[in-house]
């Protein structure tokens, strides 16, 4: 169950080694979760060919909410959101 959720738009901070450090941030505000956006056009830019690296390399993403007992939740979207 969700105490708070925040935003994340991934892709915007380029550098994973931050992540953590933002997700303890988040968590240290009381939020639990947080939503992402992503672009699957990002990472399937042609039908069938999976390519994850460099900033669209999830695991480090994933690991570093888990670490900061951050729960996420994806969402698909073909347009990001203007902040």
């Amino acid at each position: 169950m969700y105490r708070g959720c925040n935003s994340n738009n991934f892709p915007r901070l380029p550098v994973p080694g931050l992540w953590l450090d933002v997700f303890q941030k988040i968590r240290a505000l009381s939020y639990t979760g947080v939503s992402f956006y992503i672009d699957w056009a990002l990472l399937e830019g042609n039908p069938g060919t999976f390519k994850a690296e460099g900033v669209f390399d999830l695991d480090p993403f994933f690991e570093a909410a888990t670490q900061a007992g951050i729960y996420l939740l994806a969402v698909s979207n073909i347009f990001y959101p203007v902040n």
